[in-house]
């Protein structure tokens, strides 16, 4: 591109067939340029003289995973602006270990159908059995018992008694 430093390509379709090129004049202006990848396309052919068909390829891969890093940090941002995940290190703020009680007090005492109980049953004894305290326990009777439990809070009440 006449008056113009290549500075990078890459393709922007999924097909790979067109090519996004972006051009930076004296004045540091960026220009962007679409073309298809098809040799002989007067754009195509100045690209290649910058940059080989592997090195697009390349270059396209790294693209996408600086969005994806971007777009998963954006929402991560988002969801922490809106409370619905924390950062462990936030618990130490009052306000933020209140709202852990609130959610361990609903987690524990709330009502939820069969199914929800269940399933919240089942991945809350995981969570418990990977406690160095029971994991670590040789009280094979009670650890019985907690696999047995029923309910979230006779759980509870077992795991505690590993902390007696």
């Amino acid at each position: 591109m006449e008056g113009h430093k290549f500075i990078k390509a890459m393709f922007s379709n999924d097909e790979k067939n067109i090519v996004e090129s972006y051009w930076q004049n004296e004045n540091d202006e960026v220009r962007v340029e679409f073309c298809p990848a098809e040799d002989g396309d007067e754009v195509y052919e100045m690209v290649k003289k910058h940059i080989d068909v592997e090195t697009l390829h390349d270059e396209t891969y790294e693209h996408i995973k600086a969005q994806d890093r971007v777009y998963r940090e954006a929402i991560l941002s988002v969801a922490k602006q809106e409370g619905l995940v924390w950062d462990i290190k936030d618990l130490e703020t009052d306000t933020k270990m209140e709202d852990l009680l609130k959610i361990s007090v609903k987690g524990l005492f709330g009502e939820f159908t069969e199914n929800q109980e269940k399933e919240r049953l089942f991945l809350y004894k995981l969570q418990l059995f990977e406690l160095d305290k029971i994991k670590d326990s040789k009280d094979t009777k009670l650890k019985k018992d907690l696999r047995q439990a029923k309910t979230m809070i006779a759980a509870t009440k077992i795991a505690c008694e590993f902390f007696n």
